[in-house]
């Protein structure tokens, strides 16, 4: 949103503590967004023949906690920060761009119509029980199917009766008081939660006055402007259809008043952002008979979303045109889907989808600030259990997008298609391959502009290309160690690639004129040892590069893209430390992440440095698990890193959260 607006800016932990069991399916409100969480120490989505990771609850809710350092250690994902964890942080995943990576929260979109970009720091993680990434090819239900996957976000549902309320502090002037209450049973539920977050984000870093090799002026500031305050609020309503069905419904407002700091060499002191969000979402799934053996159901869903972000920049210190500019986008949609297994060995999933989105910038600068994109979709899915070691799948799905602005309308139709198998001929060993054609539309921003120095253009068309996977996983458990592995090499190609010029007058227009291939190889492992030590290690390598025709420079490396990303993680989980459990509970934990220099510019001239970071936690659970009190330390190392080029990131900063549960 702000990047483009701005016309200035063009990526946690593995989870090796075991998935527990999973009570049901998502809330969400795309029927295809149906996710069971399999394996004890690399937990993944249910789709065997593409590669996936889940976050869970308890790796996403920790004291300074945010969604892009959560998923910063999932093989694959680059997390761009420009400031702290309130300002704006995008994702790329497997060298596809923010623009190309969708991201769902309860089944809804996130990714705005004007960057078509998710902003991970307006989803705070206190009510998420799941984040699944699907690694390279999201599942084919999704109104839109990125180049390099998706990113699927869980609420949690309301199960049982409980009651939760805490509060945090930490570095920067961190601020945190929270609450939450449900109660249930089998046949319904209901569950709030409210979260409120402050900060004043005034951290130390280095102003190299615009001169990076010369250290001789370099002086030491402190973040200004950097302040901000939110308020996230959650309502999920669950309910039993009888024998045959469930039906749920999600609820969310989130608002946040905040600095815009700019850069870190020439702050703006006065620019203000406010950011809004509402969202609702609902589906039922009902059963065809009341046989519970039966695999014929309906699958229906639908969605309301509305976003609102408020730039005021009074002494115009922000290069926007405009004093103030308010960006609206309207999303709404849905799905129905029919699913049935015809015969024992063979499952089928067909649907129709459709949804409306809305794009309106005041004031935008050029002629078309008002936009309008609607979409309708059509999707089947076949899996087949072709013998009890073998299963394979085929999904295909076809979009008709009419977009339309000024009286000017435009019709696209969007193909994808995906075929995978996997195989499992020994109990400790799964081989798995796939294959599939997405394609991303140009978003609404693109087409018909977002300001006056970020103009658009009617003239392109989606981008697209195919993508392969081949992998295998291992599995081996005995009293003493549960072990999991992962390995997997992957290609892509895309092509009409959109890129972004700009002219003699400063003014930025996106073009079809990019080609990109893209080879990687990831590899992860996580144990488990006599049921306490949880250990896990990952390692990604991304060769992405520029192949367009065209190509000027004589640099082919694609921006933002590191070769190398390592990650580890320790950890010691002890239970039942007293007999009276008046001290049920510890545990200590440390992460490390290394990301290797990666080129910022497309002619390789300016580079990004290495990151190496480590972060160390403990906790204790005392009364039972009726309190817990965690402290965590991020960025142990205190590493002067930059995910931008002028945006310098937070340094060592200490978290302390309090919490106490009665159920």
């Amino acid at each position: 949103m702000i990047a483009l607006a701005m016309g200035v800016l063009a990526a946690r932990s593995l989870g090796v503590r075991s998935a527990r069991a999973e009570e049901g399916s998502t809330t969400g409100a795309e029927g295809a967004l149906e996710v069971d969480v399999r394996g004890e120490t690399l937990p993944r989505a249910d789709d065997d023949t593409v590669p996936s990771t889940s976050v869970l609850e308890d790796d996403l809710d920790r004291p300074g906690a945010s969604l892009g350092a959560a998923l910063s250690r999932v093989p694959g994902v680059m997390i761009a920060r420009t400031g702290s964890a309130s300002e704006l942080t995008t994702m790329t995943l497997r060298g596809a761009s923010s623009a190309q990576t969708p991201v769902y929260l309860a089944g809804v979109r996130l990714n705005d119509e004007l960057s078509r970009a998710a902003d991970l720091s307006t989803v705070p993680t206190f009510f998420l029980r799941r984040a699944t990434v699907y690694r390279g090819h999201a599942p084919i239900g999704l109104d839109r199917t990125g180049l390099g996957g998706a990113v699927l976000l869980e609420p949690e549902i309301a199960r049982g009766t409980r009651a939760t309320a805490g509060v945090g502090a930490g570095s920067f002037g961190s601020r945190s008081w929270f609450g939450a209450v449900s109660a249930g049973d089998d046949d319904a539920g209901v569950a709030v939660s409210v979260r409120a977050d402050r900060a004043r984000n005034d951290y130390p870093y280095v102003d190299d006055r615009g001169t990076r090799f010369d250290e001789s002026d370099d002086e030491v500031l402190r973040r200004k402007n950097g302040d901000s305050e939110s308020v996230d609020a959650w309502a999920a309503l669950r309910m039993s259809l009888g024998k045959r069905g469930t039906w749920n419904t999600v609820m969310n407002t989130f608002r946040r008043e905040q600095g815009v700091p700019g850069l870190g060499v020439v702050p703006a002191e006065q620019a203000r952002a406010t950011t809004e969000r509402a969202l609702v979402g609902t589906r039922f799934r009902v059963g065809c008979t009341p046989q519970p053996d039966d695999a014929c159901a309906i699958d229906a869903s639908t969605f309301v979303k509305r976003t609102r972000y408020t730039l005021r920049d009074p002494v115009r210190e922000l290069p926007v045109g405009t004093p103030r500019q308010v960006l609206t986008t309207t999303s709404t949609g849905g799905a129905f889907a029919y699913e049935d297994a015809p015969i024992d060995a063979l499952e089928t999933r067909v649907g129709i989808g459709h949804a409306f989105d809305d794009l309106v910038v005041d004031p935008a600068g050029p002629a078309y600030s008002h936009a309008e994109r609607f979409s309708a979709r059509a999707f089947g899915e076949l899996e087949g259990h072709v013998a009890p070691w073998l299963d394979l799948r085929a999904a295909a799905a076809v979009s008709s997008e009419r977009t339309g602005s000024g009286g000017d309308d435009d019709l696209a139709l969007v193909p994808s298609a995906r075929i995978g198998a996997s195989a499992e001929p020994t109990r400790w060993l799964e081989l798995f391959t796939a294959v599939a054609y997405y394609s991303r539309v140009p978003s609404l921003g693109e087409l018909y502009g977002a300001s006056a120095s970020f103009l658009g253009n009617p003239a392109l068309v989606p981008e697209a290309g195919p993508s392969a996977d081949i992998g295998a996983r291992t599995a081996y458990a005995d009293d003493v160690i549960d072990i999991s592995t992962e390995l997997v090499f992957y290609g892509r190609i895309a092509d009409e690639l959109i890129e972004y010029k700009r002219n003699a007058a400063g003014t930025v227009r996106p073009y079809n004129v990019g080609s990109a291939r893209i080879l990687g190889a990831e590899a992860l492992a996580a144990a488990r040892v006599v049921r306490m030590i949880e250990l896990d290690a990952s390692v990604a390598f991304t060769d992405a590069r520029d192949v367009s025709e065209d190509r000027v420079v004589k640099n082919d490396r694609l921006p933002f893209q590191a070769p190398w990303v390592a990650t580890a993680g320790a950890a010691l989980d002890l239970d039942d430390l007293g007999p009276d459990e008046w001290v049920s509970g510890a545990r200590i934990d440390t992460q490390f992440l290394y990301r290797s220099p990666r080129f910022f510019d497309g002619a390789g001239v300016v580079s990004l440095p290495s990151q190496v970071l480590l972060d160390a936690g403990a906790g204790v659970r005392l009364v039972r698990d009726m309190l817990a009190l965690d402290v965590r330390i991020t960025n142990l190392l205190d590493d002067v890193t930059t995910d931008l080029v002028g945006y310098p990131l937070p340094g060592r900063a200490v978290y302390v959260e309090l919490k106490g549960t009665w159920q």
